[in-house]
C-alpha cells in the first residue's frame, strides 16, 4: 500500500451567467485509514469564475496533460506523504464542498460542471474520480458533491 503523493483537480464551471462563486471550495479524500479536507483557493487568482477549467495541484506533481491552468492552493502541502498520510487503496469517498452562507439570500451558488481528480502514487495505479454531470452547489440544492470511481 503506497501513500498518495500528489492530488490533481480539474474543475471546469458552468457557462451561465450566474454560474461562478467567490465562496470557498474543499477537496475531501475519505477512507478505512481516516481522510483530509484540502482548500483549493489560490492567492491572486479569481477562482471558480464562469465558462473555465482550471486544474488544482496538492503535493507532488505528476505529468499529466491536461488543458487549462495548473494551480497550487494557498494551502496545499508540498508533500503529502509527511503527517497525515492516505493509502491509496484504502480510499473509498471523494468529496467537493462548498462554503455556504447562512441563508439562501447571501448565499453564492456555484454550478459545477465537470470533476475529476487524480489521486496519483509512484506504484499503484492511477485513481480518477468524476462527477455525473453538471450540477448546482448551494444551500438550496446541496453544498456537497460525492465524486465516483471506476475503480474495482
Amino acid at each position: 500500500m503506497a501513500d498518495i503523493e500528489g492530488i490533481v483537480v480539474e474543475l471546469t464551471t458552468g457557462s451561465q451567467s450566474w454560474a461562478g462563486t467567490n465562496d470557498q471550495l474543499f477537496l475531501g479524500v475519505v477512507g478505512t485509514r481516516g481522510g483530509r479536507e484540502f482548500n483549493l483557493d489560490v492567492s491572486g487568482f479569481n477562482d471558480f469564475e464562469p465558462n473555465t477549467k482550471v486544474n488544482y495541484v496538492i503535493g507532488k506533481e505528476f505529468a499529466l496533460a491536461l488543458s487549462g491552468p495548473e494551480k497550487k492552493p494557498i494551502t496545499a502541502p508540498a508533500s503529502l506523504t509527511q503527517g497525515s498520510k492516505m493509502d491509496q487503496p484504502s480510499i473509498t469517498h471523494v468529496y467537493l464542498r462548498k462554503q455556504g452562507q447562512m441563508s439562501q439570500n447571501a448565499d453564492d451558488a456555484w454550478r459545477l460542471q465537470e470533476a475529476r481528480v487524480w489521486l496519483m502514487n509512484a506504484s499503484d495505479p492511477t485513481r480518477i474520480w468524476e462527477s455525473r454531470g453538471p450540477l448546482t452547489l448551494s444551500i438550496e440544492d446541496g453544498l456537497q458533491i460525492w465524486l465516483s470511481s471506476d475503480w474495482k
